[in-house]
């Protein structure tokens, strides 16, 4: 691989897309990642935009690949050595936050309620 390829294009090349897969485990803890631009659409990482691909394919193919979201709930440490990258690591923490309290992400609460109420 190039050594100027970006991490999600080396990704990109050497592995199949979510959408292409059986299974696809997402975890998420203290970052989201780097924003990632992909065919003219716009995500908030390359693993927003591998589990949106894989949910999109699970609503075309009757729930295949199977999306596994998992969420590591332990508070990140935070050192302050260096007060931009304290700022860094406490934004990449609201962007995860962000994406848990969107739609995209259903809670057993919030499945059972959409589901059967």
């Amino acid at each position: 691989m190039l050594a100027t390829l970006s991490p999600q294009a080396v990704i990109n090349e050497g592995l199949a897309l979510p959408s292409q897969c059986e299974i696809v485990l997402i975890i998420f803890w203290s970052r989201m990642g780097t924003p990632l631009e992909h065919e003219g659409e716009e995500y908030e990482s390359g693993t927003h935009f591998e589990f949106l691909d894989a949910i999109r394919a699970a609503e075309r193919n009757h729930g295949i690949p199977a999306v596994l979201l998992y969420r590591r709930t332990q508070k990140p440490s935070l050192v302050v050595n260096d007060p931009e990258e304290a700022i860094e690591r406490i934004e990449q923490y609201k962007l995860v936050q962000k994406f848990f309290d969107s739609d995209l992400v259903v809670t057993p609460k919030s499945w059972t309620q959409n589901r059967f109420s």
